[in-house]
């Protein structure tokens, strides 16, 4: 047989149409030949960006042994109404398989590193299990009756043919679909874990940076410590050359003995000494109190925790 068996139109594109995160339009295509006033929905491909009737059609005549819906007898071929039941059962199949290739895919290598739109994929594919449930739902309730007479005998003309039939291949891509919702129910919860474990990772890393800061800051805190001590010990030195360093009568034209440098050294050395050392001790008994303060505070607290239990 040709493959260029059908005509069809070329890929329909929607220019006019605003493209947004938030809204994923999709044509549909309907036919009056179902009981419902909307009829019967030709679905669009799902791994297709835009509606084609061409990649419908390549998707369902894939394979040789699809052509025998064409002429399921040997007098006649099929009618109308039972060829677009049996697309549309053939496009919600490979839907379905989309679907199921994509979740599988998101739950079993994207959630080990989940990204931020990770979450917005799985919704999409939510979104589009839906759609499918709910086309097919309404395709099997306004399916006309002898259309069930007609699909039946195919076993009878064709008894070696491999073709299924096409509601009862609906009724099974349902129950799949019923499956496969469950499977990505699971994997909105795998998702939540995942993020939880991300971020306890993050918090673990940023704890490690806060704590090498730390250690930087005692560091610094440490020489600039250093720095003081040394000063504090230059200090004395300091006053010393400052004093004998000055322009006046008594200390240049006296011819002022060597030692008294020495005494007023050791009188600073003495100031300096009492003075660090007084504020030292006065800083530890400031702190002595804040923690005695503390610790009179903390049993008066739980005292007042248990008495409110209590009540």
């Amino acid at each position: 047989m040709a493959p260029d068996l059908f005509l069809v139109d070329a890929p329909l594109e929607l220019k006019g149409c605003a493209k947004s995160k938030d809204f994923r339009a999709q044509t549909s295509l309907r036919f009056r030949i179902a009981g419902n006033r909307g009829g019967l929905l030709l679905p669009q491909l799902f791994a297709q960006p835009e509606y084609s009737l061409l990649e419908i059609f390549k998707s369902v005549f894939r394979h040789s042994w699809h052509f025998e819906y064409l002429l399921p007898y040997a007098n006649g071929a099929i009618p109308p109404h039972a060829l677009l039941y049996m697309l549309v059962s053939s496009t919600w199949e490979s839907n379905l398989r989309f679907l199921d290739a994509r979740i599988k895919s998101i739950s079993f290598r994207d959630l080990r590193d989940p990204k931020d739109s990770t979450n917005g994929d799985l919704h999409d594919c939510r979104e589009d299990l839906d759609a499918l449930r709910t086309a097919i739902i309404e395709t099997l309730n306004w399916v006309p009756v002898n259309l069930f007479e007609y699909y039946d005998l195919w076993p009878k003309f064709c008894p070696l043919s491999s073709m299924r039939h096409p509601i009862r291949n609906l009724e099974r891509i349902l129950k799949d679909a019923d499956i496969l919702q469950s499977f990505l129910m699971d994997t909105f919860q795998l998702l939540m874990s995942s993020i939880s474990v991300r971020d306890s990772k993050l918090s673990i890393e940023q704890a490690q940076l806060s704590n090498e800061q730390a250690l930087l800051s005692a560091e610094q805190a440490k020489r600039s410590a250093w720095l003081t001590q040394l000063a504090t010990l230059y200090l004395p030195l300091s006053v010393l050359t400052g004093i004998f360093g000055m322009n006046l009568k008594e200390i240049n034209d006296a011819h002022v003995p060597f030692w008294w440098s020495l005494v007023v050294f050791a009188i600073l050395l003495v100031c300096t000494g009492v003075a660090f050392f007084g504020l030292r001790a006065s800083e530890r008994r400031t702190q002595r109190n804040d923690a005695l303060t503390v610790g009179s505070v903390e049993p008066k607290r739980r005292i007042a925790g248990a008495l409110k239990s209590a009540v």
